[in-house]
């Protein structure tokens, strides 16, 4: 008789101490070895597959505290040594190490894990450390794109300096009253008004006035038409993708012009 969906089977709650048959089982199952093939084939069989909270919840009970197999054991130290050369050098995907990192955040680490896990860094260069980043940058060994690079020429927006370039003559504090009162001292990007801007200083939280920003990254180019005001986290995300920026903002002094 087949297997129909609903019904419980005949297993159900049971476990090799409270039931010979499955300790039978068990034992004869002892040893074998599973060849990669069928390994592979387990495997292939379990990918895509989708359980429901509730199975999820139910799986981590049946194996957590004295219901797992392992409890109370531990693992040789001839176990641990296989297990470690196994996992070395083993390349992860970085959705693969998405995961990992947000699965162990906000699990406490005692002082002895915390010890083991600086003495087995000892000797490997820190990314964060502003000459191993260049030299292994140099060596084509780390992207800007891993977010580590924030100055000069390893940043992944550096653009020739340009921001240390001197602003036109004509650049005056009067001009730049003049495009945030043209504008009606908003920020056109989130329209934020002038009054609702503020900083953290030493002293506190002060007002702040809108920056402008020159839409063609022309220091020198001082024309109305290319000055448009900006709150200040507006402006940080002008330093990206320039091209789209430009378009976009020659866009919408044009039809403010109509």
């Amino acid at each position: 008789m087949g297997f129909k969906k609903g019904n419980k089977s005949w297993n159900t709650g049971l476990t090799k101490e409270t039931d010979e048959r499955l300790k039978k089982m068990g034992e004869k199952r002892r040893g074998i070895i599973v060849s990669e093939k069928t390994r592979k084939n387990l495997s292939d069989s379990l990918k895509g597959r989708i359980f429901s909270e509730e199975h999820r919840k139910n799986m981590s009970k049946s194996k957590t505290g004295e219901n797992n197999p392992f409890y109370g054991k531990h693992h040789t130290e001839e176990a641990k040594m296989k297990k470690s050369e196994k996992l070395k050098n083993r390349e992860f995907s970085e959705e693969t190490r998405k995961k990992m990192s947000e699965k162990q955040k906000g699990i406490p680490k005692s002082e002895e894990t915390r010890k083991k896990i600086g003495e087995s860094h000892k000797g490997i260069p820190n990314p964060k450390c502003s000459e191993t980043r260049k030299r292994l940058f140099k060596e084509g060994k780390l992207k800007p794109t891993n977010g580590c690079f924030k100055r000069g020429e390893l940043h992944p927006s550096f653009n020739n300096w340009s921001s240390r370039e001197p602003y036109g003559e004509d650049f005056s504090p009067e001009l730049r009253e003049n495009i945030r009162k043209k504008y009606n001292y908003r920020c056109q990007e989130c329209f934020r008004h002038q009054d609702e801007l503020f900083r953290n200083t030493i002293v506190g939280m002060r007002r702040c006035k809108l920056m402008i920003h020159h839409i063609d990254y022309n220091k020198k180019n001082n024309k109305e038409d290319n000055l448009i005001p900006l709150c200040n986290s507006c402006h940080q995300q002008t330093n990206f993708k320039r091209e789209e920026w430009t378009n976009y903002f020659q866009d919408k002094v044009g039809e403010l012009k109509k």
